[in-house]
């Protein structure tokens, strides 16, 4: 089987979008299909061309007030009038002519895997030219929660709900992460169904020593405010400031991408280590060894944290901050962060040894595909 695969996220891009549309091709690989990437960033051990992006990195310098439709110009509302369904769509339309031209195969499936929406206009042009069937993969939900301000507006709800029945019906197969997912592409696209398939679990990450050694670490992985606006890197430095009040042992671990306040404001909290934004394998290998891991939501959000499938390749005890329908989604329970958090202590037991996936043999079975265990 042949697989063409477009993405606005990839490694070795440090932004937790990538890590699905990465993990997706690695497993087909390993069952025996020929797969290609169009991506701005394609790593050797995939083959693919690269689709370069000019803002491949979120902004650091965005802060949630600027988020703000009241503090648009002339350049906002001129993008929020022409770049349909979002601004990538001059990069989407530019991707797929790159994968056209490219690809060294006549491919059997299209995968297209979103946000960003633009890049479902692209998966049905070309599975229209090769005559290839469409998975449209979503691992975001669309205009419920909305992350981006414009869709709040009603002109663009209505219009964009035009657009998504358009596109998704005429998609072979439809996935997404979770069923809150699930359901509202289900309803975008006219009462289709929407098959799960969960975050696909990630390669073992090195257990190594962290500085200082006799030390408590805890490890965030990933955006604060830049993956969700109504993330605050105050509620975040508050709870780790009082649990290590009562437990003077704990260092706290931060990598990913932050904006220039929220990296002022850790540099400036004692015991805190900011390590940056850095590769798939090197966060895992941090999550790997660390004592506790912190996942933060947003009240009142429902999309469950991507990185919450590799925290549980790690047998280290996860702390989660915030309330809301996404403790639940996650089969999480509310808890006291800051008494969870000085609670930890010593090593946490080795991560237990990779087994099944059980997320890829989903998305495989979805294609006709089956899991080549010796592989």
């Amino acid at each position: 089987m042949n697989v063409l695969l477009l993405a606005r996220y990839f490694p070795p891009m440090p932004a937790g979008g990538a890590r699905r549309p990465y993990l997706m091709a690695r497993a087909l690989i390993r069952s025996g299909a020929r797969v290609f990437v169009c991506a701005p960033n394609v790593p050797s051990d995939i083959p693919g061309v690269v689709m370069p992006h000019h803002h491949p990195e979120p902004a650091a310098s965005v802060t949630p007030g600027e988020l703000s439709l009241a503090r648009w110009g002339i350049r906002d509302w001129g993008r929020e009038l022409l770049r349909w369904p979002d601004p990538d769509i001059g990069w989407a339309r530019a991707a797929g002519r790159r994968a056209a031209e490219s690809v060294p195969f006549k491919p059997d499936w299209i995968i297209t895997t979103s946000p960003p929406e633009s890049l479902l206009p692209v998966g049905l042009g070309l599975k229209r030219r090769f005559g290839a069937r469409w998975l449209a993969d979503f691992r975001d939900t669309w205009l419920l929660d909305a992350r981006r301000p414009e869709r709040n507006l009603i002109w663009r709800r209505l219009g964009e709900a035009t657009l998504a029945r358009r596109w998704l019906k005429k998609a072979d197969r439809l996935c997404a992460v979770d069923n809150v997912v699930a359901t509202e592409i289900g309803r975008l696209s006219g009462g289709r169904d929407v098959v799960v398939v969960p975050q696909l679990v990630p390669p073992p990450g090195r257990r190594r020593a962290l500085e200082p050694i006799d030390a408590t670490h805890i490890a965030y992985t990933g955006q604060i405010s830049i993956g969700d606006h109504r993330r605050s890197v105050d509620d975040l430095i508050r709870v780790f400031t009082a649990a290590r009040e009562r437990n003077p042992s704990l260092v706290l671990h931060i990598c990913g991408h932050l904006t220039s306040r929220e990296a002022e404001r850790l540099q400036a909290t004692e015991a805190v280590r900011l390590h940056g934004a850095l590769p798939l394998q090197a966060v895992l290998d941090l999550q790997a060894s660390a004592d506790a891991l912190i996942v933060h939501g947003s009240d009142g959000s429902t999309a469950v944290p991507g990185k919450l499938a590799e925290y549980r390749a790690t047998a280290a005890p996860i702390v989660a901050i915030g309330s809301g329908p996404w403790l639940c989604n996650a089969g999480l329970t509310a808890q006291d962060p800051v008494a969870a958090l000085a609670a930890v202590s010593g090593r946490a037991p080795p991560p237990p040894l990779p087994g099944s996936d059980p997320a890829a043999a989903a998305l495989l079975e979805l294609l006709g595909l089956k899991v080549d265990e010796g592989r």
